[in-house]
């Protein structure tokens, strides 16, 4: 690369005083902001070395060799750790593709089915379950740009490298009946240059099958615990464990779980960030022991194929309900009550969506179940009976753990990649429960 100085342009002469920066993989690389999903976004200083751990991380992952043709579908802004992590990877492998596109809108599945027709090697496609959703709509609805079929065989011919939300059964079979084979799930965050685990590409069909029903089916203690299937770490890249505690003081802080136990997902690696620009008190309450505990998700690990271990996610730690000194996951209890109304009521699931906070009401230790219900038009009509009935058929149909104390019917606040936003959505439901004079 020449450089020139602005006066010598006429000229054309390089400069010759321009001196290359000396740069070390612990040097900052680059600042991404967190989505802010709790509403205090910050500022993730990413060095080189996270960077290379990230494209190692990939390379190894896809098992490329050096010539291995590489197409990139990047349909988020640069700044979001998602595309600023892969378009990175892609700018250095020689003769790679990276398709940018400003923002996910309908076009995106055509312009999909096009590259995965004049691909020659791996074609990569991140995308969030947000984005199925919306595929399956369009489907639904006769409104896809292209035949079913050439989507098809499309999806069948891309790697969907699917995320930044839980990847739970319903986008699962969709994907399944799309594209015929199953997606490459990812687990991670802005803190860690991207992912942490993924599910193994090296898995059969029938493998990867027998992963997420293992999560989805799961016990411990004799109760049924459902995790998504989030695969295995990438060692030597990325390292992931499951401890009782990451907050110093309390009892099991880092210890280890027993295999199936939930508890808390951590990890190390040189993918993990340096800081939090501007946050010495935030930056250290991350680290502890020298594993990122910031990730603050509730996961169990099971034996996979040959011994190894395989990681499911379950829930926040600040989704979690506390009732009779016990933990309910917000996730579990919304899946037993959409149950109650399609069982119950006959409802289709895309007719509404069921969201839950844990609220204290009635004393400081206990947190009252607080549902949310957002109908669509074609299921309007329901909202009477279910504002008359719903609170005592469920109670009569789930676990003590889902037994919900109030319902309201509004829409539910999410982010853009469609995960519930539940501090918000617990302010929401506070005011509302104010408005009709019940205060704690």
């Amino acid at each position: 690369m020449i450089f020139f100085n602005i006066e010598l342009l006429d000229t054309y002469e390089p400069a010759v005083t321009w001196m290359s920066p000396k740069l070390g993989y612990d040097d900052e690389k680059m600042i991404i902001f967190t989505a802010g999903t709790t509403g205090l976004p910050k500022g993730v200083k990413l060095s080189h070395k996270s960077y290379l751990a990230n494209r190692l991380t990939f390379e190894e992952y896809f098992r490329l060799s050096i010539s291995t043709p590489l197409d990139l579908l990047l349909v988020n802004p640069l700044h979001h750790t998602n595309s600023s992590a892969l378009s990175d990877w892609g700018m250095r492998r020689i003769g790679a593709n990276i398709h940018l596109i400003q923002r996910y809108s309908t076009p995106y599945w055509k312009i999909l089915a096009e590259i995965a027709r004049t691909k020659k090697g791996l074609f990569v496609a991140p995308l969030v379950p947000r984005h199925i959703d919306f595929l399956e709509n369009l489907v639904e609805t006769a409104r896809l740009p292209l035949e079913p079929d050439h989507l098809r065989a499309a999806l069948h011919e891309a790697d969907i490298l699917i995320g930044s939300a839980p990847v739970g059964p319903t986008t699962i079979t969709r994907i399944l009946k799309l594209s015929g084979r199953y997606p490459r799930v990812r687990f991670g965050s802005t803190e860690v240059c991207l992912q942490v685990t993924a599910t193994p590409t090296s898995m059969t069909e029938e493998e990867t099958a027998a992963a997420f029903a293992a999560g989805w089916n799961h016990k411990h203690g004799g109760e049924k615990i459902i995790g998504y299937y989030i695969g295995r770490d990438h060692f030597p890249f990325t390292r992931v464990k499951i401890v009782k505690q990451i907050h110093p003081g309390k009892k099991g802080f880092m210890e280890p779980c027993e295999i199936g136990e939930p508890g808390y997902i951590v990890t190390q690696g040189a993918n993990v960030m340096s800081c939090y620009v501007g946050q010495e008190k935030a930056s250290r309450e991350v680290f502890r022991k020298g594993w990122y505990t910031g990730f603050r998700d509730i996961g169990f690990a099971l034996r996979g194929r040959g011994g190894c271990l395989d990681y499911y996610w379950m829930t926040r730690d600040s989704a979690l309900l506390i009732r009779g000194g016990a933990n309910y996951s917000y996730e579990q209890i919304a899946s037993d009550l959409s149950m109650v109304l399609i069982e119950d009521y006959k409802m289709k699931p895309e007719h509404f969506k069921l969201a839950v906070v844990g609220i204290c009401m009635e004393t400081e230790h206990e947190d009252s179940c607080c549902v949310t219900i957002e109908l669509t038009e074609e299921a309007a009509h329901m909202q009477p009976l279910l504002k008359e009935q719903f609170i005592t058929r469920a109670s009569c149909r789930v676990s003590k753990g889902s037994r919900p104390d109030y319902v309201r019917f509004a829409q539910i606040p999410v982010s853009f990649k469609g995960a519930v936003l539940f501090p918000q959505l617990k302010r929401e439901f506070s005011e509302a429960l104010k408005s009709k004079g019940i205060n704690r």
